[in-house]
């Protein structure tokens, strides 16, 4: 997953936050880990000098993400990897990421300009791949977390990546002694390879009943009613959970009075009953702003006797009177059954044999 802030759709950093939800199933499952897919991942292609500007003269402009076999044939050049003759990559530290160590390492020709791929695994809707960069003389491999610069500089042969290693001086001597070229008078070519730990769905899988968690939020049809957009965002975060929201933004402005309603989804079941059970939800989903005038609210009491209570309703739409049974409760807490200017709202929740009834929605945690 992306960092949290960093999923603009189709940027760098990847495709975890979408604003077409009615493109969209309509709901988001996690699954628990052992899911294979079946699915070729394409090769991972290093960036491409313009022919335009053969020597990169403005390394800010010279580079492309991708080019096809015709822009090849009229002259845009493809990064190859490799490592000069009878030369070590020279690896130097660079930065870190995420705690890995991010290494500069001479592994390409001189005269390619800036490239800012980003790139963390080999494709970015198979999370369970990994980039390869495998030695194309001894086909040893070295798995790489992150590649930032295929190049940046025209004027040397640094390439920068992450390598799964917290130890700087290891990452250093690792990658020089998997891809030393000393003692040899030709380049070392470096071949980029998606990998995996998974080297084929094996007959007879079934993942019907791996355990899922689903969230149920609508195909966003609803939203075209008001002003804003919906969106969805997934992100990583620097600790122990991951970012999931639905929400409503961009001109999305609520007046005084009114209220934004939004009625979702979540369950959990085994994998094989997620999409009849989605399917049935999706179209229960509802999202809608309620203007003050448009309540019709209901008078609501608290009754308490000891540590007991009960919630009682008027019996009708703007009805003004509840009534107890117990002759021995008192009234403790009157109001209404919809939002009101003043009143906040209060919740019932329950973690175990503990039971909470107040404010805080978050209570428990």
């Amino acid at each position: 997953l992306c960092g949290w802030g960093q999923d603009v759709p189709g940027g760098a950093a990847g495709r975890a936050a979408r604003r077409d939800l009615k493109h969209l199933g309509g709901y988001t499952t996690f699954v628990e880990d052992g899911l294979l897919v079946n699915k070729t991942i394409p090769p991972i292609l290093p960036w491409c000098r313009e022919a335009s500007d053969p020597t990169c003269s403005n390394a800010m402009t010279c580079m492309k993400s991708s080019c096809t076999d015709a822009d090849i044939a009229a002259g845009d050049v493809r990064i190859e990897l490799k490592v000069a003759p009878n030369s070590s990559p020279n690896c130097k530290l660079h930065t870190w990421w995420n705690d890995l160590v991010s290494l500069q390492c001479d592994m390409h020709d001189t005269g390619f300009g800036r490239t800012t791929p980003s790139l963390q695994g080999a494709d970015p809707c198979s999370p369970w791949t990994n980039i390869g960069f495998f030695n194309g003389i001894t086909g040893v491999g070295l798995d790489v977390a992150f590649v930032r610069h295929w190049s940046w500089d025209p004027s040397n042969m640094r390439l920068y990546f992450a390598v799964y290693s917290q130890n700087k001086i290891e990452a250093i001597d690792m990658v020089n002694a998997i891809f030393d070229n000393t003692g040899n008078s030709n380049p070392l070519p470096i071949e980029v390879r998606p990998t995996s730990n998974i080297a084929s769905v094996p007959a007879g899988y079934d993942p019907s009943t791996l355990n899922a968690f689903t969230f149920v939020y609508g195909k966003g049809e609803e939203y075209e009613t008001l002003e804003g957009n919906s969106r969805r965002r997934i992100g990583s975060s620097t600790r122990d959970y991951t970012v999931f929201t639905i929400n409503w933004y961009g001109s999305a402005r609520l007046q005084a009075g009114s209220t934004y309603t939004n009625r979702g989804f979540y369950f959990n079941s085994d994998l094989e009953s997620v999409r009849a059970t989605a399917d049935n939800l999706v179209t229960k989903t509802f999202i809608d702003e309620i203007s003050l005038e448009l309540w019709s609210p209901r008078k609501v009491d608290i009754y308490q006797t000891g540590t007991n209570f009960v919630v009682l309703a008027a019996s009708s739409a703007q009805g003004q009177l509840t009534t107890c049974d117990s002759s021995s409760s008192a009234l403790v807490c009157s109001g209404t059954s919809t939002p009101e200017f003043g009143n906040v709202p209060f919740f019932y929740t329950t973690c175990g044999d503990l039971t909470h009834f107040g404010p805080d929605p978050y209570h428990f945690t």
